[in-house]
């Protein structure tokens, strides 16, 4: 994950994806290696990341700014969206999927909890 203040990684072999806030270089952990997927989004601070369990290749990134997600992360490089149905331009702090993956909860600083239904097919 090189370059700025935003950053979106994967590690394939294990399915790991982790955000970065600050920073430069890349992420070496042990002996995971990851790969940039930041694509195209914004220069702006990543706060929490999540992946759909019902189609891995979805991840949502909770930002400064509001959500971003991608459909494909596997993609060289991802394209990444904002999504705008029902929720601000405010910063995400956390995101949490219920145990039966139907529900994506994004909690906010300052403007409370959004839940979306979690797409099961693509």
């Amino acid at each position: 994950m090189a370059g700025g203040g935003r950053g979106v990684g994967v590690e394939p072999a294990h399915r790991r994806v982790a955000g970065r806030r600050r920073g430069g270089g890349n992420a070496h952990c042990a002996s995971f290696t990851w790969t940039d997927k930041s694509g195209n989004l914004p220069d702006i601070p990543i706060d929490s990341v999540i992946v759909n369990p019902n189609l891995p290749a979805q991840v949502f990134a909770g930002t400064d700014f509001g959500l971003y997600y991608t459909d494909d992360i596997t993609a060289a490089p991802p394209v990444w969206q904002r999504f705008t149905a029902g929720v601000p331009a405010v910063m995400i702090w956390d995101m949490q999927i219920d145990r039966g993956s139907t529900a994506l909860s994004l909690w906010t600083r300052g403007r409370g909890a959004f839940v979306w239904p979690l797409p099961t097919a693509p």
